[in-house]
């Protein structure tokens, strides 16, 4: 029984991530993961700069700059950047950027982030429950 409250809780947790997943591809259908990293990490880290993220993450430079860019105002495909994180120069060192959300930025988060605080844990126990139905009918 231990084994099968582990799978179930690794299940549930799995969906919850999906769940979080599917509200940034809403902002955009092709969001890369790696985007996702960089803007929780903004999130976590605002005003810490484009080299902090880059260490944090192990990333690239290159990879950085691109993910960004692609949060901020330029994608590199020639279409909009989805204007959720700013950089600027930091003001201690002109060579670096620090990141930070946007008004549209910080929405978003704080909509994931009410998701997995309030609407998460009742519609997992609704998958749970259904879990479990379905465990209980299973003949042994």
């Amino acid at each position: 029984m231990q084994e099968l409250s582990k799978a179930r809780e690794q299940n549930l947790r799995g969906l919850a991530l999906f769940a979080i997943i599917s509200r940034f591809r809403e902002v955009d259908s092709e969001m890369p993961v790696q985007q996702m990293l960089c803007l929780v990490w903004v999130a976590n880290n605002e005003g810490k700069s484009q080299k902090e993220l880059r260490d944090s993450l192990g990333m690239a430079s290159s990879t950085a700059s691109r993910n960004l860019n692609a949060l901020a105002d330029y994608h590199r495909l020639g279409k909009p950047g989805l204007g959720l994180v700013e950089m600027a120069d930091d003001f201690r060192d002109r060579r670096q950027k620090v990141v930070r959300l946007t008004p549209k930025g910080r929405t978003l988060m704080n909509e994931v982030l009410n998701y997995v605080i309030a609407e998460a844990p009742s519609s997992l126990r609704k998958v749970e429950s259904e879990i479990l139905f379905k465990e209980q009918r299973r003949p042994a």
